[in-house]
Parts: structure tokens; C-alpha cells; sequence
């Protein structure tokens, strides 16, 4: 009936209008379907968690990077057409300022929304990256017509979320940019953080499918990076160094992982694969699909394994002897740890 009572007052308006000697502008015609981003430069990384208060109480605590004057109350933007949430569903946020990005923490309240529906799916997690675009509809349209879906935002908005959890393991935000477009050209590979700490982000893992290869096509196509993407296979045992457990805990022998980097400006994206039977990879991979660690360039990995662990974190990866290290912090928002010496050995 609402739409039904809408379309009628705009017909009268329209009617009215050309009574009056003043038609209607004629429609503009349809824009060119976008062919890739006009921006690599991921302005947040987006986590959802049961209880955004306390996931940011043990980040500041782990990481050292500062806890929040308060956290903010946000409500959708607007649901997407068609989506089906509750009227009074929003999400409670904490901004948490690491040296290079921010990192939001979104805690779904107030009934189904995306927000909530993706924690149901997923579990706690990275949940998304974040753009400031020029032309947020037609980067909802270019995303669309790879398989994504408009959950959040309307047509002639300014902000979008777009679900691309099957084609590139994240879902997508999308804000429309003031200024000047973003410069692609020429594009450099980001940079290691220029000081090793807890502070700074280098990357995040992403490990949602058997077989990286049309993700991989798809962020090259979407960011225009091919020329810096090149996939890789780590070998088993004698490369990768297992913890001490990881046989008696039932591990391959023969396990490994390929990998793919996707440069953005300020922070990369690691494609992860799993590669034969169990593994640090396949167990994350079988907890869920999806954004799983934030990489930190430490001085000296073994010592802080040894903190991580004090404050809850297992190893998983790596051993006593080697420059790298993945800590699993499940209790910390759902996160894994990749540490490695910085600079490289």
C-alpha cells in the first residue's frame, strides 16, 4: 500500500507539473556500467563482535592502542530494497585507532540486520573494508554484477554495504568521497609499517575457499592490480615450521597454503588456500570462511608469541626457531595473529 499511495502522489505531482508549463526533465540515460574501483585506499577494516565494549577493552589491552572516549550508537543508513530487517535494529561501534587504520567493531542490536544475520552466519570476525568512492551507485552496480548484494544504502545514496562474502571473502562498505578522485596512477605496492609494533597493520588474511583463483581474478579485475599479483605455494614441513604439537595433534605433514597479496594503498590482502589435509589454514577454514588474522611486524616474534600467550593466545603456526608466527586470539573478537620480524630476515 505504501508504494502503491507513493507512486499515486507522484503522478498527481506530475500531472500537476505539466498543467502548469513546466514538463518533466527527460530521464537521464543510464550510466555506463563502472569497470573497476577509483580508489585502493581502504579507509577502515570493519569487525563484528558480541560485545563491542569488551572486544574493545581486550584490543586496547592486547595491542596498546587506546580505548575509546565512548562508543557511538549507529543505526542503518537505510535497508537495502528488498532486505527484510527490524525497524529498530542498529549497532553499537567502537573506533579503535591503530597507527596506519581504524578498526571498527560493530555490535548488532536492536533485532535483524545485516549486522546481526552476518554474526549469525560467521561467528565474531573481520566483516569488512571500506572505500570512500566517487559514485557509490555505480560501484554498487559494478559489485552487483559480479554477484554482490545490496544490504544496506538505496539507489542515490551516499553509503552502501555490499555482501561479497562468496566472491571475495569480505563484505564491501562504500562511502561517497569529497574532493578530488583518488590518483591510481602511477600504483605502488604498499609498504611494510615504517616501525615494527603492535600498532600497525601491514595486512589481513582472508581463507574462504578451495581454490583462491576467482577471488583472485576478481580483486585484480575490480582494483586494477594484476601486475603486482602473483600467487605463490609454501611447501610442507622444512619450509613451514610446524608448532611442536602440530603432529600429535593430527596435522599433515604434507600441509601447506597458497597465497595470494593484493596491494592496496595502505594495507594488503592476503588470499589464503588451504593446501592438503589439517593445518593452521584448514582449521581456520573450517571455523569459517572469511577474513581470519592481522598481520604485525614485531622486532622479536618469540617474544612476543610469549606475551600473546600470556594474554590468552595459542600458537599455531611456527615454532621457538622461526622469524613467523600465527597466534590464534579467538577471545579477542575472533582473531588470528601473523607476526613477522621486521625488517625481513
Amino acid at each position: 500500500m505504501r508504494v502503491f499511495v507513493t507512486n499515486f502522489i507522484a503522478a498527481v505531482v506530475c500531472v500537476t507539473t505539466v498543467a502548469c508549463g513546466s514538463p518533466q526533465a527527460p530521464a537521464e540515460p543510464p550510466a555506463e556500467l563502472l569497470t573497476m574501483f577509483n580508489s585502493r585506499t581502504v579507509t577502515h577494516i570493519g569487525m563484528v563482535v558480541h560485545d563491542a565494549n569488551a572486544t574493545a577493552k581486550e584490543i586496547s589491552d592486547v595491542f596498546g592502542v587506546p580505548m575509546p572516549a565512548e562508543l557511538q550508537m549507529q543505526s542503518p543508513v537505510a535497508f537495502a530494497e528488498g532486505y527484510e530487517g527490524d525497524a529498530a535494529a542498529h549497532t553499537l561501534v567502537a573506533n579503535m585507532h591503530f597507527d596506519n587504520i581504524n578498526v571498527e567493531l560493530h555490535e548488532p542490536m536492536g533485532g535483524v540486520s545485516p549486522w546481526s544475520e552476518w554474526l549469525e552466519d560467521y561467528g565474531e570476525g573481520i566483516h569488512h573494508i571500506s572505500f570512500n568512492v566517487h559514485g557509490v551507485d555505480d560501484h554498487v552496480r559494478l559489485l552487483e554484477s559480479k554477484g554482490g548484494v545490496r544490504t544496506l544504502g538505496v539507489a542515490g545514496g551516499d553509503y552502501a554495504l555490499v555482501d561479497m562474502m562468496p566472491q571475495l571473502g569480505l563484505v564491501i562498505e562504500l562511502t561517497e568521497a569529497s574532493g578530488e578522485p583518488e590518483q591510481l596512477y602511477p600504483h605502488q605496492p604498499a609498504a611494510s609499517p615504517a616501525e615494527p609494533g603492535l600498532t600497525a597493520i601491514g595486512r589481513i588474511g582472508v581463507i574462504a575457499w578451495e581454490n583462491t583463483d576467482p577471488a583472485r581474478a576478481l580483486y585484480e579485475e575490480l582494483w586494477d592490480v594484476a601486475e603486482h599479483v602473483a600467487p605463490t605455494t609454501n611447501p610442507g614441513p622444512g619450509v613451514i615450521q610446524y608448532p611442536r604439537d602440530f603432529l600429535e595433534l593430527g596435522g599433515d605433514p604434507d600441509a601447506a597454503n597458497r597465497e595470494t597479496y593484493i596491494p592496496f594503498t595502505n594495507i594488503w590482502v592476503n588470499l589464503i588456500q588451504p593446501v592438503g589435509g589439517k593445518s593452521p589454514w584448514r582449521d581456520l577454514f573450517d571455523r569459517r570462511p572469511g577474513g581470519h588474522y592481522i598481520n604485525l611486524f614485531v622486532e622479536d616474534v618469540q617474544a612476543t608469541v610469549a606475551y600473546l600467550e600470556e594474554k590468552g593466545g595459542k600458537r599455531i603456526l611456527g615454532n621457538e626457531e622461526t622469524f613467523y608466527a600465527y597466534v590464534d586470539m579467538v577471545d579477542v573478537g575472533g582473531l588470528t595473529v601473523l607476526l613477522l620480524t621486521y625488517p625481513w630476515p
